[in-house]
């Protein structure tokens, strides 16, 4: 499946190949695999010369767009040369969720700007906005997409993100 799921990110970004869309429950919400000849989903040979995007269906399905929006983030980073740079070893605390994830969005280029994008779509899980509150507060929402200047001196170590 491919336009009929993706097209209104694929607007977003004219002139990047269009990857391969399955719905399979991976144990989370969504994966992104980089451009190859094929790649072996849930039991299936997938193509995969365009990239694959996967979402979980078992996930609420009003996450599917936000899960989307951030996969094509890191197929848009893929195409415009940026090197993955996430690590699910930053995972240090398998029993603590937002101690675990709020480490490995933060400590990564990728993934904080594949959730900053997620974020622009207004589709972040739930329990996101309480684990990034500080990060993504919804009244700053504008400035994290619009403005250059922080607006409060507390948000100033994460303006290297937003240049």
């Amino acid at each position: 499946m491919k336009f009929f799921d993706l097209h209104w990110i694929c607007r977003q970004d004219k002139g990047i190949p269009v990857p391969n869309l399955v719905y399979w429950d991976n144990g989370f919400g969504g994966e992104y695999f980089s451009p190859r000849d094929w790649c072996v989903i849930d039991g299936k040979w997938i193509d995969a010369k365009n990239g694959v995007i996967v979402v979980n269906p078992k996930i609420p399905s009003k996450y599917h767009a936000g899960v989307i929006a951030h996969e094509w983030r890191h197929h848009w980073q893929k195409f415009n040369g940026w090197k993955y740079d996430g690590c699910y070893k930053s995972i240090s605390d398998p029993t603590n969720y937002n101690v675990s994830t709020r480490k490995f969005i933060m400590e990564s280029k990728s993934e904080f700007d594949a959730v900053k994008f997620q974020w622009k779509f207004g589709a972040l899980y739930d329990e996101w906005y309480e684990i990034f509150h500080d990060v993504f507060p919804l009244h700053f929402k504008s400035y994290f997409f619009g403005f250059t200047k922080p607006l409060d001196k507390d948000y100033s170590k994460f303006a290297k993100y937003f240049k």
